[in-house]
């Protein structure tokens, strides 16, 4: 035990107080920074892709099948920002609301299994055809 001046300070008592305050103050930034679930959603197109950024030309982060569940953490509050931001496992970013659903469909692969798993897709094609539905544009024509 050490002392400074009158007072005996016991350098394992102020050694546990500051751990318990840093423990505290860590415990504290770990909570808010835990975005609340607002649903879970599931993919209805045959692939989509989950992006960095609110932008169909944004980093890719991952791409998720028909059927996969993701949790909604933010809806776009206008027309004009047509994405959603999600959380797919470890990934958390933006995907296309119109490639999301709230009820579970039947999806492509669910219907004809044989002939998914004869395709056999690996990683980098199922990257293109989530790429493919991110840039195809559904709609009429504005041309006259």
């Amino acid at each position: 035990m050490s002392s400074v001046g009158d007072n005996p300070i016991s350098v394992e008592g102020l050694m546990n107080k500051l751990a318990l305050v840093l423990f505290f103050l860590f415990g504290q930034a770990l909570g808010a920074a835990e975005p609340k679930v607002l649903a879970i959603h599931y993919v209805k197109s045959f692939f989509a892709s989950v992006h960095q950024n609110n932008s169909r030309y944004s980093v890719v982060l991952t791409t998720l099948s028909c059927g996969f569940p993701v949790k909604v953490l933010e809806i776009p509050q206008t027309l004009e920002l047509k994405f959603t931001k999600v959380r797919a496992g470890m990934h958390e970013g933006y995907i296309r609301s119109e490639l999301l659903s709230e009820s579970q469909e039947v999806c492509f692969q669910d219907r004809y299994p044989r002939f998914i798993d004869q395709l056999d897709l690996d990683l980098e094609s199922m990257h293109y055809f989530g790429r493919l539905y991110d840039l195809y544009v559904e709609g009429s024509s504005n041309v006259k």
